[in-house]
């Protein structure tokens, strides 16, 4: 598994984000979704154009429910690390 930074800043058109874990240099962002902070639809609307704004910087954003990350932890694991594996090879980084 690569190397993340937890709550990594990356600035967008409207302001500063954080990121719950990234490998920048492989523009990466895993994001952890709870019910309270992302059930509502204005939540939603928000967590999209966060991540419409990510992708046009070169970042791919990887969201996953507390829910599925407790229960599927190791289906979790394999998505990031052939998510990551993908972008070295895309990118020439080892």
């Amino acid at each position: 598994m690569p190397r993340f930074v937890q709550q990594h800043p990356v600035v967008l058109s409207f302001g500063t984000v954080h990121l719950d874990a990234a490998v920048p240099e492989l523009k990466v962002a895993v994001e952890l979704d709870g019910a309270a902070f992302h059930g509502s639809s204005e939540a939603r609307e928000r967590d999209t154009r966060r991540d419409v704004a990510l992708a046009g910087l070169g970042w791919v954003v990887l969201r996953f429910s507390y829910h599925r990350l407790t229960r599927e932890r190791e289906a979790c694991r394999r998505e990031v690390l052939a998510v990551c594996r993908a972008r070295q090879e895309l990118f020439g980084v080892r």
